[in-house]
């Protein structure tokens, strides 16, 4: 536990160049520190391998319940609506929802585990993109 926490915050430290994903309206970033709300366990989704050895992540959640996703250079946070299946995740605020499809699932360590999947971001004008991350989870 201590390790994971002390390998987040050395993520969250770290001050790496990012990259932005390609959209035409709904571009989503990513950025180097956790918000403050998470506290404990949480997953990191990054769009690659690279962004990931960066401590570059698209999107931090706190085990499920609440996801921060930034877009357009605002930070957005979203809450769980749908986890219908082990695999398929929902998140949704006003403007946005998000659908998290896990496609591989391992552990790595006896608290921690990777995610591989595709996610879907849709804007309220019904504005979508689609694109593949990988990710981690600890506690």
């Amino acid at each position: 536990m201590k390790k994971i926490k002390l390998l987040l915050i050395m993520l969250a430290m770290s001050f790496v160049n990012c990259v932005q994903s390609k959209g035409d309206t709904i571009k989503v970033e990513t950025f180097t520190e956790y918000p403050s709300e998470i506290d404990g366990g949480s997953c990191a989704f990054y769009l690659n391998k690279s962004d990931k050895d960066k401590g570059c992540f698209f999107m931090v959640n706190d085990l499920c319940n609440t996801a921060y996703i930034k877009i357009n250079g605002k930070m957005e946070v979203l809450k769980m609506e749908n986890n219908s299946t082990e695999s398929t995740i929902e998140y949704s605020n006003s403007s946005y929802i998000l659908t998290i499809i896990i496609s591989e699932n391992k552990d790595a360590t006896d608290e921690s585990y990777t995610l591989k999947g595709k996610i879907k971001v849709q804007n309220s004008k019904g504005e979508t993109i689609n694109f593949p991350f990988i990710g981690e989870c600890g506690c």
